[in-house]
């Protein structure tokens, strides 16, 4: 707890006053009340009690998924798969938790110390000062120090992300937080949990400021799902996800094994999924003609590659099984996602936790960055847009997800995050519903 305001008070003037009627638990000094006659803090002196608040903020979390799905699952539309794909959330993880904070709380125009003032109040126009300020105005990031200022910090000293980096981040068992105590059981507020506590943090002007690597946010892990009426429309995607996958006749194609199962890798172009390269993206290429977007991404050579992504696709098959297959997988790797494509490879999430996981398959990461104070203009940053400030419950809830996330192996991503990458940008891939309390309610629909 912290002062909201500043409160004088009167105190004894001398020592003897203190040993004489105020040296024990039961006479202990008030500096709210009248202290039996002696020195006056009540009411009755325009004194009193003395306002404090929560120095931290509160995270709680509710299951936002459809009436229709099982819980925490979400059915997501790529064409012709709508509603036979689904989604379902099994972790969560806070990210970039400030590891300082003031005291007292302080407002200035800039969130820079201009005007500032102790105890203030935050409006739409102000900002709510931060102790690294000048850290988080910085034009570049340096991401070797982002550790020095966070817990949990989203990225490495490279400002990447690996597992080994997801190792330091305050991650749960999505199942875990949903079985905490619920907050209350008023309607609007039925079935939110609470998660956990979150110290105070705030980005100053100028908003596009506003970055992946300084702000704290939350970040879901994904499974893909096939729904049983997969099977009949796109039987190939269906057994890719569940394991059992084969390459087609007189096809070749590079696939692996995750725990017995064989996996093909699976694309991403334009919001259409495929099913392997030569059996899915290639084909589809063809169909779609020499002039058409998957056409140039598969057979043109993207910059900083010597050759296309499906000549070097060929030679990954060549090379399955040779002391040059990962080499030929990174040459592949990094021509498909400069094209544009995005790669997802299956692993198994006991690698994760062995006790708490769900098994074997495709995976991958959604970020939310924790919205405060929303201007509700879409790709857009306003004041204190993205920013965790003490006394605020957050109540958050994923209420829909339009497409697979970033993919777990960060290579795979023609559009990985990074710390200079701003909160929000035009590409939505989870809509989170978040509520803030109490200093004004406020319900909105995130879209990331």
């Amino acid at each position: 707890m912290s002062n909201a305001s500043s409160a004088v008070r009167a105190i004894p003037s001398t020592f003897e006053t203190w040993r004489v009627n105020h040296d024990t638990e039961n006479n202990a000094f008030d500096l709210s009340g009248s202290n039996n006659g002696g020195v006056d803090n009540s009411a009755t002196v325009n004194r009193g009690p003395i306002k404090v608040e929560r120095s931290v903020a509160r995270f709680d979390f509710r299951d936002g998924s459809p009436a229709d799905t099982d819980a925490n699952t979400y059915n997501i539309g790529l064409e012709d798969q709508n509603g036979l794909l689904q989604v379902k959330l099994c972790r969560m993880a806070l990210v970039n938790m400030s590891r300082n904070f003031y005291y007292l709380r302080r407002v200035s125009d800039d969130g820079m110390g201009k005007n500032k003032v102790l105890c203030g109040l935050e409006t739409d126009a102000n900002y709510v000062d931060d102790t690294d300020a000048g850290f988080k105005a910085a034009e570049n990031i340096p991401a070797a120090q982002l550790a020095a200022h966070f817990n949990y910090s989203l990225f490495d000293v490279n400002g990447r992300i690996d597992e080994d980096t997801r190792g330091q981040w305050d991650s749960y068992w999505i199942d875990d937080v949903l079985g905490n105590p619920e907050d209350n059981a008023e309607y609007n507020k039925k079935d939110y949990h609470i998660w956990r506590y979150v110290t105070e943090n705030t980005v100053p002007q100028d908003n596009d400021k506003q970055r992946n690597g300084v702000t704290t946010g939350v970040v879901f892990k994904g499974k893909l799902l096939a729904s049983d009426g997969l099977k009949d429309v796109n039987p190939s995607l269906y057994n890719a996800i569940e394991g059992t996958y084969s390459m087609p006749d007189n096809t070749t194609g590079y696939t692996y094994d995750v725990q017995g199962r064989t996996y093909p890798i699976l694309y991403t172009f334009q919001n259409m999924i495929y099913v392997g390269w030569n059996a899915g993206v290639s084909p589809a290429a063809t169909a779609a003609g020499e002039t058409t977007d998957l056409y140039k991404a598969v057979n043109e050579v993207p910059e900083g590659s010597a050759k296309s992504p499906d000549a070097l696709y060929q030679e990954l098959v060549a090379a399955k099984g040779t002391s040059g297959e990962a080499a030929a997988l990174d040459a592949f790797r990094k021509a498909a996602t400069s094209a544009g494509f995005t790669l997802y490879q299956a692993s198994n999430d006991a690698e994760t936790d062995a006790a708490k996981n769900d098994g074997v398959g495709y995976y991958f990461y959604y970020y939310y960055w924790n919205r405060h104070n929303d201007n509700e203009l879409s790709a857009t940053m306003g004041p204190m847009e993205f920013a965790v400030v003490r006394n605020n419950v957050y109540k958050l809830a994923v209420t829909g997800i339009a497409k697979l996330g970033h993919p777990r192996i960060s290579g795979n991503d023609p559009d990985p995050v990074g710390p200079e990458e701003p909160n929000e940008k035009g590409d939505v891939y989870l809509t989170v519903s978040v509520e803030v309390l109490p200093w004004v309610v406020r319900e909105n629909d995130i879209e990331f």
